[in-house]
């Protein structure tokens, strides 16, 4: 009897011992967000705490950047896959760590970020992680009026055409560059 309750005491021990988080690294608090530090796992990934302790982003990051993105609301994560995400200041990730990669915001037009899947289609997103425009095409150029606020598209088999800033197809991408540009479309390309 006396060796059954050691050995539920040694299990219930070891069980509490095993449940507490353990970082092996906690970094100044405020570097990142008032009151949150950066943590490391003892696994090797990221997330944050506030001053008491409580986990605010898990730490299941490979990375995290400080909060650059959208004037200074949105983080970049990377998952431990490789893919990239964000998060907001409350911690929440906003768009998943899905994308091979994710350009600034604006660049292509205003409030959408370049997103490049991992198959290598490119798509446009939103702050909130809406696929405007869907990650289907190998290229997308950036809206402007010289294009009558479309961008042009290049499907994964090569063929070009439009699409406008809510995503929708205007010409659908069934066209070769020269009959693009044989149809009065100015093309701008860098």
């Amino acid at each position: 009897m006396k060796k059954l309750l050691n050995f539920i005491l040694l299990v219930l021990s070891s069980i509490t011992v095993y449940s507490q988080v353990d970082y092996r690294k906690v970094y100044e608090y405020g570097e990142y967000q008032e009151n949150w530090a950066k943590v490391k796992s003892i696994t090797g990934t990221y997330g944050f705490v506030d001053k008491s302790g409580k986990q605010i982003v898990p730490a299941i990051y490979k990375k995290i950047e400080k909060f650059t993105r959208d004037n200074g609301n949105l983080a970049l994560v990377k998952s431990i896959a490789g893919e990239y995400g964000m998060i907001d200041k409350s911690g929440k990730e906003v768009i998943p760590a899905k994308y091979s990669k994710i350009g600034k915001f604006n660049e292509f037009g205003k409030g959408l970020a370049l997103v490049k899947s991992i198959t290598d289609e490119y798509g446009l997103i939103d702050k909130n992680g809406k696929e405007v425009v869907p990650a289907n095409y190998s290229k997308i150029g950036k809206f402007n009026e010289i294009e009558r606020g479309l961008a042009l598209v290049k499907s994964v088999v090569g063929t070009y055409g439009f699409v406008d800033k809510k995503g929708n197809e205007i010409v659908e991408p069934i066209y070769t560059l020269k009959q693009i540009e044989s149809k009065h479309y100015k093309i701008v390309t860098k």
